[in-house]
């Protein structure tokens, strides 16, 4: 099993555990083929990045997950959930083929005893597609007027994508506005419109193999005291108990055919700054790294077809290929093998400037970063 940060580990046993009363399975890598011998949303998660709040005494956790663990917190009603940013659908099938975003809002115990809780939860991307997350920030004093008290904020969440290349039919259904708009990750997308921020990126659509890019996820959160949305001030800072979100848009990283994200931080001079690391290659041709293939699509090769056979569920957030024991595989992008490290800077786009532009289609989503300097 993989190791991650130990205070990771213990809030995310803390909440499956404790809070939810029944066992989550992370970091595993592998799950059974043919039947699956589990009924409950537990499948392979990996963590990412996570952010502490001393303000409010939260936890952001994000990372990569096959499961439908992260939908919601469970313990609402579906129109609540609803209007609160998480899902409200039962999952059609609970072990997803492909890996999406996720991210998790603890509000840790004010003392020694009691238990974190999961006060948000919820899954970003689409069916069809590989996504992953590596890296989330609290971005404080950022220009928003949306953000209107100390209780509303701004998360943001950097992530990748492997797409799966879009045929001659799915390209002409996207120009013509048709197919499937159901982008979150539920298996219910029959239809490849592309990866996650897809209709914001410059290099859509994808319709060759090898290609990854990279994503700066905008987030708004909005801190409540009891299920009703409130634009009020909180009675302190940790007098809450639900939270309400709203997925605004982003920037898309794809200048070059491969963009694997590693991490990002604000610049604590101008609130409006942020910066950001990933490995990048200009290799313009299929080439799948040799230890991923030997790890992960050998093992589907091997046991796709045999009854229980075990198939890897590879570590996305960092583009590994998760393998068991001694033959362990980690942080190993998906394509390519010469990469080189740039950072890049990018600015967060005024309210008032965003007035004036219409969301995507299929997104309904805007781009809400510019980039500026990249080295």
């Amino acid at each position: 099993m993989r190791q991650t940060a130990p205070i990771l580990i213990m809030a995310i046993s803390a909440v499956s555990s404790t809070v939810l009363g029944k066992p989550f399975g992370y970091q595993t890598g592998q799950y059974y083929d043919q039947p699956f011998r589990s009924e409950t949303n537990n499948d392979d998660s990996y963590a990412g990045g996570m952010h502490y709040d001393p303000q409010h005494n939260l936890v952001y956790f994000t990372g990569s997950t096959f499961g439908t663990f992260f939908d919601s917190t469970r313990d609402l009603e579906s129109q609540t959930l609803t209007a609160m940013g998480m899902s409200a659908a039962e999952a059609a099938d609970s072990h997803l083929s492909s890996s999406g975003c996720f991210l998790g809002i603890l509000k840790l115990p004010s003392g020694d005893g009691g238990n974190p809780e999961l006060i948000y939860a919820r899954r970003f991307g689409t069916s069809l597609n590989m996504e992953a997350c590596s890296s989330i920030e609290l971005l404080p004093g950022v220009s928003d007027s949306l953000l209107q008290n100390g209780a509303q904020f701004k998360l943001a969440m950097m992530g990748h994508v492997n797409p799966t290349p879009m045929t001659s039919a799915e390209v002409q259904q996207s120009e013509r506005g048709q197919g499937d708009r159901s982008l979150r990750a539920r298996g219910l997308q029959t239809s490849n419109r592309g990866g996650l921020l897809h209709s914001i990126a410059k290099t859509h659509p994808v319709t060759r193999e090898g290609r990854a890019y990279s994503f700066l996820l905008d987030f708004d959160v909005s801190l409540t005291v009891d299920e009703n949305f409130s634009i009020g001030d909180l009675p302190s800072d940790t007098t809450f108990s639900r939270a309400y979100g709203a997925f605004l848009g982003g920037c898309v990283f794809d200048s070059s055919p491969l963009v694997y994200s590693v991490a990002m931080t604000q610049n604590a001079r101008d609130a409006n700054q942020v910066y950001t690391v990933s490995l990048q290659s200009d290799d313009d041709f299929v080439n799948i790294n040799p230890d991923f293939e030997k790890v992960v699509l050998q093992s589907k090769m091997l046991n796709a077809n045999v009854e229980n056979g075990v198939i890897e569920r590879f570590d996305g957030t960092l583009g590994g290929a998760g393998g068991g024991g001694a033959e362990l595989v980690g942080g190993v992008p998906v394509y390519g093998s010469d990469f080189y490290v740039r950072v890049q800077q990018l600015t967060v786009r005024s309210t008032a400037e965003l007035m004036d532009v219409d969301p995507t289609y299929d997104e309904k989503i805007k781009q809400t970063f510019t980039e500026g300097w990249g080295f």
